[in-house]
């Protein structure tokens, strides 16, 4: 069989390079950031030389030599949106545009994800971190007790992690 090679690259980062052998049409999970670290920055995704952005967890055919590196934020977001960086997940996801990928940067806490009445398609990837929903509670006035409020003709995809809710009296509907 044809062998391909997936290499992982720091972008200034410090840790391991790692190098992985794949037989030319097998799937390859992509991996979390491993032992790589770079000092006042979180870890986000990893991007290929065309740009195309892949997210830990996701599976990929590989038919080719590949080389990813690093996509980092600074520490103090604790979600991205492409290159905008938030300190509120929940802001984010307030924020995002139909079609948009939140990235969880590190376990971090905020306000609850609630949809807007226009549709959207938002994915959450979580990225083996925790999200804790402990402020501002989405719902109609007077019931603001959700955590996560998805409105009609949304989608919500959450990937890769977990969410807790610790807001007295709030629920995941």
């Amino acid at each position: 069989p044809t062998v391909s090679y997936v290499t992982l690259i720091l972008d200034y980062g410090t840790g391991d390079i790692s190098t992985e052998k794949i037989v030319s049409g097998s799937t390859y999970i992509i991996p979390d950031n491993g032992t790589i670290k770079n000092e006042g920055n979180v870890f986000v995704s990893w991007r290929d030389a065309s740009g195309n952005i892949y997210y830990v967890g996701n599976s990929i055919v590989i038919t080719e030599d590949m080389k990813l590196t690093a996509k980092w934020s600074n520490e103090t977001a604790n979600a991205v949106i492409d290159d905008t960086e938030y300190a509120d997940p929940g802001k984010a996801f307030k924020e995002a545009e139909d079609d948009a990928v939140i990235v969880l940067t590190q376990d971090s806490a905020g306000s609850a994800f609630q949809t807007t009445t226009s549709p959207k398609n938002i994915t959450i990837m979580l990225n083996g971190n925790t999200f804790t929903v402990n402020d501002a509670m989405a719902g109609s006035p007077g019931t603001q007790n959700q955590a996560l409020q998805n409105l009609k003709d949304n989608s919500v995809t959450i990937k890769n992690g977990s969410m807790n809710i610790t807001a007295a009296g709030a629920r995941m509907v």
